[in-house]
């Protein structure tokens, strides 16, 4: 679901330090907070041309995005989501990352989300 087209955003890469990737996200993905801590993109121009992808095979080849799986809430959930439906987002920048442990609150489209489970980034 998203409440917006596909936006062109950056990626901050683990594996080596300073390394930007291009990322194609929906444009509530990058306004997500955790307990103040916001999903935004590095600073700075992308440093690599390969694109992080946030879905997809586990066997393809290039860089797959850090993501947090969030639950929608089951009582008054954002147009176009279900009840308690799970959403999942990248982790822009490893501090979002870090503060999505497994119950935290998400603040994801004026709406309180509760973070299930992250998945940590891979380089194949």
């Amino acid at each position: 679901m998203s409440a917006g087209r596909f936006t062109r955003s950056r990626y901050a890469a683990e594996y080596t330090a300073g390394a930007i990737h291009p990322v194609r996200v929906q444009p509530e993905s990058v306004a997500a907070s955790i307990g103040g801590t916001t999903n935004a993109p590095p600073a700075g121009a992308a440093t690599n041309p390969i694109s992080a992808k946030v879905s997809g095979g586990r066997r393809e080849l290039g860089l797959r995005a850090r993501r947090v799986t969030m639950s929608a809430p089951t009582t008054t959930p954002p147009t176009g989501y279900l009840a308690g439906g799970l959403t999942t987002i990248p982790a822009l920048n490893l501090a979002f990352y870090n503060a999505a442990v497994k119950g935290a609150v998400c603040s994801y489209l004026g709406v309180s989300f509760e973070v299930v489970s992250r998945s940590a980034e891979v380089v194949l």
